[in-house]
């Protein structure tokens, strides 16, 4: 499991997107993804949410975590990435400066992860919304702006896929052999009943 965290202050949310390796490679032989989960909240204190983030660290075990830096995402971060070593759960955190080449590399790998049929997403109307809203700018000195304009809504849910799909391009998704978790089994868990993903 990877996962991608965006960070929101006022009118931004707070966001957790997870994806999971699924058992199966596809015809020629190469991983197929999952979003198994998704976690949006808005106007949550940042110490709230580093609370969960860790809770749930330790029960998807993942490979890696990302988490941006940038504005009001950097003590937040700094702060995420020392609770996991408290609990045993050390080096996951991976910091993230969100930057126009950085979005370029995360969403071209979404596309064609889609368009390969290797990377499911589920039925959300909020991620779906943010992703097909995404639009490109390009600059007269070549520059590219990748953002969702402010007329169609938020970027967040879209923004943590990209992390999250930017770990798995650089190779950090590992198999976590010790302890195989189970969505099934997470999913009867009452902490964590109330997750946002709709069920597949």
């Amino acid at each position: 499991m990877v996962g991608g965290v965006d960070l929101g202050m006022r009118r931004d949310a707070n966001v957790l997107v997870v994806v999971g390796q699924l058992p199966d490679p596809d015809s020629k032989g190469r991983p197929r993804f999952r979003v198994v989960w998704l976690e949006e909240h808005f106007a949550l204190p940042y110490d709230a949410w580093i609370d969960r983030l860790v809770y749930l660290a330790g029960r998807f075990q993942f490979a890696s975590l990302a988490s941006e830096v940038l504005g009001v995402g950097d003590y937040p971060t700094t702060s995420l990435d020392r609770r996991p070593y408290e609990a045993g759960l050390g080096g996951v955190v991976i910091p993230v400066a969100t930057t126009a080449k950085l979005k370029e590399n995360g969403f071209g790998l979404i596309a064609l992860l889609i368009q390969q049929g290797r990377l499911e997403l589920p039925p959300h109307p909020g991620l779906l919304r943010q992703l097909a809203g995404l639009e490109i700018e390009r600059g007269e000195t070549g520059s590219s702006r990748i953002a969702v304009p402010e007329r169609v809504g938020h970027d967040d849910l879209a923004m943590g896929l990209c992390f999250a799909a930017l770990q798995l391009g650089a190779g950090e998704l590992r198999p976590v052999v010790e302890h195989l978790v189970s969505i099934g089994e997470l999913l009867d868990e009452p902490e964590l009943d109330y997750h946002q993903i709709a069920p597949f």
